[in-house]
């Protein structure tokens, strides 16, 4: 289960990366850690350290702060440097290590499902990217939502990608574009201007 938690936690994804709140802790730069191949030794004692953390909470049920202060040559509990190692700890006791505990519950939510019982619905997605709100499994499973799309990066970049688009067409024909069109994942949008407005059709 240890490993397992590790795992999903690696990355940035629903909360902080593990790596990243005890790099910080450490008074490393995270970003820079782990773009550099040389940081190899600090990543190392960053993951021997996540690990026997999450092992001693596991176990206990039950964060023991001098055990985790000791890992940072004493670093007091209430540190603001701990603040984000102490927060992801607690949702790792509270939250995370109880769901991940419903899995059990799959089997008897399929049979619900056959029986024509209501299902509570879900998020999708891969836990190894980071998507904790896909716990606890067992849910009617939908692939998008719409409450969290987009994000504001995809949405700085889409106004990015837009206006280069219509710039181009102004420099290239004094004049917007009549229709576009790109293919993206799965989906086809078909985007059309009128009035120069666009509208995209999935």
């Amino acid at each position: 289960m240890t490993r397992m938690i590790l795992s999903i936690l690696k990355y940035d994804g629903s909360v902080p990366s593990i790596r990243r709140c005890i790099l910080e802790a450490m008074g490393q730069d995270y970003d820079e850690i782990v773009t550099q191949s040389k940081n190899t030794s600090i990543l190392d004692q960053c993951e021997s350290k996540a690990f026997a953390m999450v092992s001693d909470l596991l176990m206990s049920n039950h964060i023991h702060k001098k055990m985790v202060s000791a890992q940072f040559n004493g670093l007091d509990w209430q540190h603001p440097k701990m603040i984000k190692l102490r927060t992801l700890l607690t949702w790792i006791k509270d939250k995370l290590y109880p769901d991940l505990l419903k899995t059990s519950r799959e089997i008897l939510q399929i049979a619900k499902a056959m029986d024509k019982q209501y299902i509570s619905p879900g998020p999708g997605g891969a836990l190894t990217r980071g998507k904790t709100d896909i716990l606890p499994t067992g849910r009617n499973i939908y692939s998008i939502d719409p409450r969290k799309i987009p994000t504001k990066t995809a949405y700085k970049i889409g106004v990015r990608l837009a206006d280069e688009i219509l710039n181009k067409s102004l420099a290239e024909e004094n004049a917007y574009p009549e229709k576009l069109g790109w293919f993206s994942g799965v989906w086809m949008h078909i985007v059309r201007t009128e009035n120069n407005w666009l509208r995209c059709c999935t």
